[in-house]
């Protein structure tokens, strides 16, 4: 049903002017920082992540990491970087 899929990460991201983030490694999470940190001056901004791991985990992992903010949101989606209907999905065009 419609809730379960915005649980699961399964709606469409409708932001624009957002940075994608493609895959998931060791390196996500500082790049949320630094992201986060850059995005302060305009009272922060929009992150999506797309990756081949459950949205629930991204969650988590995201939420067990200090760090700031800083006024930015971060979308979490599971997917395949490498299929045009996942790329959409996230609103790469935008």
């Amino acid at each position: 049903d419609y809730v379960d899929d915005l649980k699961k990460g399964r709606s469409d991201v409708l932001e624009t002017n957002h940075t994608l983030v493609l895959g998931w490694s060791d390196k996500t999470l500082p790049i949320v920082e630094q992201v986060s940190n850059a995005n302060e001056s305009e009272g922060g901004g929009v992150i999506v992540i797309l990756a081949e791991m459950e949205k629930e985990r991204q969650e988590e992992l995201i939420g067990e990491f200090e760090y700031e903010s800083l006024g930015t949101r971060v979308i979490c989606r599971e997917g395949n970087p490498l299929l045009v209907a996942d790329l959409k999905k996230v609103n790469a065009a935008g």
